[in-house]
């Protein structure tokens, strides 16, 4: 008898578990500093391997990643924004994706999430784009979410549009 409620303690628990990071999801850190439209034209070279490896999906937990790494940004945007992302690489097909919540998290529902077509080959080249979103932090992901042999490496990330962001506390002496 005590072996049983014993077992049905532990069941209990690890259902909580599961449930518990189901439904709060997986929390990130964004691993790269703020990025603008000032790092544009020139872009901003990255690359995602074993960059945080324990990020196992994003989008609403709709997207797994291989588990080969992925490189989070904070991107702040102010209103009137109308901007497209573009990520190239030579060493993986990557997927680029935006989601917006003040706090980094794989339950976040994304406002844009492509990936090259499974046809493509190298050099890759995938972009979203976004207009008219709320002032705020988002954070742009890129990462491989394709179960291809290399699964990470180096890329070029570049934002094209308008990506104003907001003066807090500025003041001029």
């Amino acid at each position: 008898m005590m072996t049983k409620t014993l077992y049905g303690a532990i069941a209990a628990v690890c259902l909580s578990l599961t449930v518990t990071n189901v439904a709060f999801g997986q929390p990130c850190t964004a691993n790269l500093g703020p990025i603008s439209a000032a790092n544009s034209p020139a872009g901003v070279a990255g690359n995602t391997c074993n960059n945080n490896l324990s990020q196992v999906s994003i989008c609403g937990n709709g997207d797994t990643l291989n588990g080969s790494g992925v490189d989070i940004y904070t991107l702040a945007v102010g209103a009137g924004n109308n901007f497209t992302v573009t990520v190239t690489s030579s060493a993986f097909p990557p997927t680029v994706s935006l989601t917006s919540t003040t706090t980094c998290s794989s339950n976040a529902p994304c406002k844009f999430d492509n990936a090259p077509p499974g046809t493509a080959t190298s050099p890759y080249s995938v972009s979203g784009s976004a207009t008219g979103l709320a002032p705020g932090n988002y954070f742009l992901f890129i990462s491989d979410t394709g179960a291809d042999p290399t699964g990470c490496g180096a890329y070029n990330l570049a934002i094209s549009g308008q990506l104003p962001v907001e003066l807090k506390n500025f003041s001029v002496d």
